[in-house]
């Protein structure tokens, strides 16, 4: 059983058997094509992002779990930071405001602050995108959204 991982071999599926499978079955532009995902999603999206910038032409994380082993994705940003993509690509990154730890376990001041907290990260990691050349990135944070609440925002 599989508890995390995998993505670099998932992307690997997507450029070399469901891509070419859509295209297939119908038109494709591949100057135009775009990925999305939410949370852990948008971790895998951002992941693609910086090890393969050319898979996609846009790229949608929302509410990427950019804590997720121990913030291992800041390696893949660095990556990406010293191997910029040669064409422009857009990344339209956002999260909701009140997205965070919810329990029953934690007060409302310690919620919060794990909420500021992952807003910082998710504000950190946006302006580590946007000092990569050729990123055009645009962020926004959803004010009062919560985690599900923006898998449809």
């Amino acid at each position: 059983m599989r508890l995390g991982g995998g993505a670099a071999r998932f992307l690997q599926l997507i450029e070399t058997r469901i891509k070419p499978r859509v295209a297939e079955l119908i038109p494709v532009d591949p100057g135009e094509q775009s990925l999305w995902g939410h949370s852990y999603g948008g971790l895998f999206t951002l992941f693609a992002l910086c090890a393969r910038p050319a898979s996609f032409r846009r790229y949608f994380p929302t509410s990427a779990s950019l804590s997720w082993a121990d913030g291992l994705l800041d390696v893949y940003l660095q990556r990406l930071t010293e191997q910029p993509p040669t064409n422009a690509v857009d990344v339209w990154m956002c999260r909701g405001s009140a997205e965070g730890r919810q329990s029953e376990h934690l007060g409302s001041q310690q919620r919060a602050t794990l909420s500021r907290q992952a807003n910082d990260e998710f504000v950190r990691f946006a302006t580590g995108l946007c000092g990569v050349p050729l990123l055009r990135v645009r962020r926004r944070l959803y004010a009062g959204l919560s985690h599900g609440e923006m898998f449809s925002a």
